[in-house]
């Protein structure tokens, strides 16, 4: 039954339309926020709490932090950083010749080592202007704001040494990749009337920072970007592709 404070709480702020029906009587119960006993009372919807050092007042019935308690208790490590790609399911598999790493793609692609065995450029064979890029640079200590950090300044330094080509970052959001947290930044790139759709993805795994990247036609873009999602989700480093690492807020610098 409701009654007292919380009945009148329940009838001024929606009752059975916001708050549902009760699910207890009153009882005493200890608030995990903050340590201290309260009367409590629970809806479907929500936890009153009463609080008698407010007596009299509007907040003399407080709500409890359900969601804070809720996500607590199933994201212990944080909430999640944000959408996770998923590995192709079918391809080829490109080795580096160091043995240091792998990389899944698609049939009918061709895999090109670049400069030594920690870059690959993957590439459809009938479509030559998308070329997907892999690199691995070794880099003990670096956290993810400071690789955010570097990538952002090469943006910025190919915008200034290229002025014929235009430039613009459109977004930067996180994602997970295996079980890694990571930036993707959505970026267009204009040079003599081409205009190209860029996403680039740029996360640290051990001792290793990955920096990849993959442009298209615009009007292509979005099923390319599924394709190079999952090329990048399917990248192993040797021993290090199941380490989770913490996020780190703040850069600190630029890590070189």
């Amino acid at each position: 039954a409701v009654r007292g404070p919380f009945l009148a709480y329940w009838r001024a702020h929606g009752g059975l339309a916001q708050q549902g029906l009760p699910l207890s009587d009153e009882f005493e119960e200890i608030n995990a926020i903050d340590g201290k006993r309260y009367r409590v009372q629970y809806f479907e919807r929500a936890r009153f709490e009463y609080h008698p050092e407010h007596a009299g007042t509007p907040h003399e019935i407080l709500l409890g932090q359900l969601g804070r308690e809720w996500s607590a208790a199933h994201y212990p490590q944080g909430m999640p950083w944000g959408p996770t790609f998923a590995p192709l399911a079918v391809g080829e598999t490109f080795t580096a010749a160091d043995d240091r790493f792998s990389v899944k793609y698609p049939y009918g692609w061709i895999s090109e080592e670049l400069f030594d065995a920690r870059n690959v450029a993957l590439y459809p064979r009938q479509e030559t202007r998308v070329t997907c890029t892999v690199r691995i640079l070794h880099a003990p200590g670096r956290t993810l704001a400071e690789a955010a950090t570097m990538a952002e300044e090469s943006i910025a330094s190919d915008r200034q040494h290229n002025p014929k080509t235009q430039i613009e970052v459109l977004t930067k959001e996180p994602v997970i990749v295996g079980t890694s947290p990571a930036y993707r930044y959505l970026l267009t790139r204009t040079h003599e009337g081409v205009r190209l759709q860029e996403a680039q993805v740029e996360y640290v795994t051990g001792d290793d920072h990955v920096r990849a990247s993959c442009p298209a036609p615009v009007e292509r873009y979005a099923v390319w970007s599924a394709t190079f999602e999952g090329i990048i989700g399917s990248v192993t480093l040797r021993g290090t592709a199941d380490r989770n690492l913490p996020i780190v807020a703040s850069s600190g610098g630029n890590g070189r």
